[in-house]
């Protein structure tokens, strides 16, 4: 059989042979889209730390976060993210401030003593 594609596919007998010899060997492909690719949580914790600074430093509403206008700006941005909701947001503004006040009872605590 040849191995020169380009000179040989012309006749339909090495054209079959060809296509079967690299359709035995060749992997099956999935393509892979923007919207399948998952942001890393590494990322997101960023991107949702970002948006809760800005809602305080710049006295924005949660509801900012599930605006169409914004969300259709992030995606211009970055097709790849997936802006996280107001109750996301307000959910980490409840972590930080468990973190806060255990940080200043324990400053609290190493002051006393």
């Amino acid at each position: 059989m040849c191995t020169k594609p380009c000179t040989c596919l012309m006749n339909a007998e090495h054209r079959k042979a060809f296509v079967d010899a690299h359709k035995a060997g060749r992997a099956k492909t999935t393509q892979v889209t923007l919207s399948d690719m998952a942001m890393p949580s590494s990322k997101m914790e960023k991107v949702i730390s970002a948006g809760l600074t800005w809602i305080i430093k710049d006295f924005q509403p949660f509801s900012a976060f599930d605006s169409e206008a914004f969300r259709e700006f992030l995606s211009v941005c970055n097709p790849m993210l997936k802006p996280p909701c107001a109750a996301t947001v307000r959910g980490r503004l409840t972590l930080y401030r468990e973190q806060l006040v255990d940080q200043v009872r324990a400053l609290v605590i190493s002051t006393m003593t």
